[in-house]
């Protein structure tokens, strides 16, 4: 079963992810944490096989979180990064450090929905990529 990593500080986007994620239940689990210091015990412990990553958190960035991912045990990890921004600043710093993909948040209910659908059937189910052991 392939484990996402979702980092997370909005219960309501936390909510609707978990929604969106009961049809790939079957193939994969969803670990939330929503903040620097839940994230810290899990990246330095486990290995994904997708992380989704807000950029705006308490205290510590998307950018920093990035940046600590790509150094640690889930360097190799796709990193899709979904948030609000669609700033053209934030979207090369995120590729700059090492993003797989951006995505910004659509505010309907249905759109977020069919986003988070679109995420989780191309890097769970058309994506190929290289299998790295713990």
């Amino acid at each position: 079963m392939k484990k996402i990593l979702s980092i997370e500080d909005s219960i309501d986007d936390i909510e609707f992810i978990k929604l969106s994620h009961n049809e790939y239940s079957d193939i994969s689990e969803i670990i939330f944490v929503r903040n620097i210091e839940e994230l810290n015990g899990k990246i330095s412990h486990e290995i994904f096989d997708l992380i989704l990553l807000d950029i705006n958190l308490p205290r510590v960035n998307g950018f920093e979180i990035l940046s600590k991912i790509k150094a640690s045990k889930n360097n190799h990890t796709p990193v899709v990064l979904f948030t609000t921004s669609n700033w053209q600043g934030d979207i090369q710093k995120a590729y700059e450090l090492g993003a797989n993909s951006f995505v910004s948040k659509p505010f309907k209910l249905k759109d977020f929905n069919e986003m988070i659908g679109c995420i989780f059937e191309y890097w769970l189910k058309i994506n190929c990529v290289k299998s790295y052991d713990e």
